[in-house]
């Protein structure tokens, strides 16, 4: 009768055993998915900053691509300014010569 006392008492102990394995197994699993879940979430997190900094990126390159060619076309318009200026005071210049030239030939007949 002890025996199959000794045997009950194993079989229990092995029993608390297995359900105890199991439970660290079952535990185990429950904390490897929580944590591949929180390890996916934090790549989405990490893709979606990557997403938003090439998106500022992108438009702040837009902008400086509008502005670059604002700045270049205001350079082109003071640039035609100037030359149109350069070609009026050349024209003058020229004038002035001309007249001048032309008092000095009449002086010379």
């Amino acid at each position: 009768m002890k025996e199959h006392n000794n045997d009950s008492i194993l079989e229990k102990i092995k029993k608390a055993e297995d359900d105890a394995r199991q439970r660290v197994e079952s535990a185990n699993k429950k904390a490897c998915k929580i944590a591949d879940e929180k390890e996916q979430k934090a790549l989405f997190e990490k893709e979606k900053i990557i997403k938003n900094a090439q998106e500022k990126a992108q438009k702040a390159l837009e902008t400086a691509k509008i502005e670059s060619k604002k700045q270049g076309e205001s350079l082109i318009e003071k640039a035609k300014l100037n030359v149109e200026s350069f070609r009026k005071k050349a024209d003058q210049k020229k004038s002035a010569l001309q007249d001048v030239f032309s008092e000095e030939l009449l002086k010379l007949n």
